[in-house]
């Protein structure tokens, strides 16, 4: 019983912890293709 509950919390941290890179990511992409938009219509 305590392995299932420990397998599946494990599970969950694991996606939690692909789910915030991956916003992450998107994070960072879209901060450098407006980064990126900005400079080349500014300059």
């Amino acid at each position: 019983m305590f392995a299932e509950i420990s397998g599946v919390l494990g599970d969950l941290k694991i996606q939690g912890i692909g789910f915030a890179i991956a916003l992450c990511g998107h994070f960072l992409v879209q901060q450098a293709v407006f980064w990126y938009i900005f400079r080349t219509k500014i300059i």
